[in-house]
């Protein structure tokens, strides 16, 4: 009978949780001194080879690792070939695959995954997110405030890769005082938050050479587009307050101090929070939410529904 422990699946759509799971298991099985020796990596449908490594008999070490990337790129072919030498693997070998939730549509993958301890690498949800950042936050005795956690979210969508960057670089430049939004501001996303602000400016003013030329700049700071939807959507969520204080007959200074942020700033959003109805706020959240859920869903290619959705504003 195989055992399960010999063998990994890591799905899921989350690079960063399954490069960590990755790394866990080598250093669990691979020796100090011999592992290059005994480590082998082959990416998906480019798997020439891989049985035979699977097969090869470990050099001074108990085990030898066999990593296969990108599973869900596989042939029915090929993975008949990883079925059937699951049916009798070699016992010196530790077969990792890793792949996202696709690689399960492929005829087999119930057969392996049977054979297989499965890890799930899942997106993690805003709060799940939110919980993380001041876990890692707490461990290193830093503070952090509701509203600059709720910026990393917003500006870094379920990007865990970006994010661990992102809260390493925080942590270095807090020298130990509290983090707050304007830090977020400054070291995560300045020069992205000029661009959002632009794009919505050139939404508003219908002009849409203006806003696909700032999507094309977007594209080119390596944003996706589930990023941009979420500065989109930090951006409307201020608007909206900035539009409610105001329509509680708070000018620009009172609701400065009221959301801690710069007066300069929410100056310049009291004008643009103006050209907002509460009708068209709601129109933005639900075009956001809608292309966010078409995206993760899978029901439309990220490019196909960041056109869908520019398109839904400027009307």
């Amino acid at each position: 009978m195989v055992k399960k422990a010999d063998n990994y699946i890591i799905i899921g759509e989350d690079d960063y949780i399954r490069a960590r799971e990755i790394d866990r298991i080598k250093k669990a099985h691979l020796t100090v001194g011999t592992s290059e020796l005994n480590f082998s990596e082959f990416t998906a449908p480019l798997t020439d080879g891989l049985i035979d490594a699977l097969s090869t008999v470990p050099f001074i070490s108990d085990k030898r690792v066999v990593l296969l990337l990108e599973a869900e790129k596989l042939t029915v072919d090929r993975m008949g070939e990883i079925t059937r030498y699951m049916a009798n693997p070699a016992p010196g070998a530790v077969f990792v695959i890793s792949g996202r939730s696709s690689v399960e549509r492929i005829p087999g993958y119930k057969e392996i995954a049977g054979s297989s301890a499965v890890i799930k690498a899942d997106k993690p949800t805003p709060a799940e997110l939110k919980v993380r950042i001041r876990s890692f936050f707490a461990k290193e005795k830093v503070k952090i405030t509701e509203d600059a956690l709720d910026l990393i979210v917003r500006l870094k969508g379920d990007d865990t890769t970006g994010i661990r960057t992102d809260i390493e670089k925080l942590l270095v430049f807090s020298g130990g005082e509290e983090i707050k939004v304007e830090a977020v501001e400054e070291l995560v996303g300045s020069s992205v938050l000029d661009s959002v602000f632009s794009l919505a400016d050139s939404i508003n003013g219908k002009d849409p050479k203006k806003v696909f030329g700032i999507m094309d700049n977007l594209e080119g700071q390596k944003k996706q587009p589930v990023e941009i939807i979420g500065y989109l959507g930090w951006y409307i969520k201020l608007i909206k307050n900035v539009k409610c204080l105001s329509l509680l007959g708070m000018d620009a200074d009172a609701i400065a101090r009221e959301l801690k942020r710069s007066p300069w700033e929410i100056k310049k959003r009291y004008s643009q929070a103006k050209a907002f109805s509460v009708k068209k706020i709601k129109k933005w959240e639900a075009a956001l939410f809608a292309a966010d859920q078409d995206i993760k869903t899978g029901f439309k290619q990220p490019a196909l529904a960041m056109d869908t959705l520019i398109a839904e504003l400027l009307r």
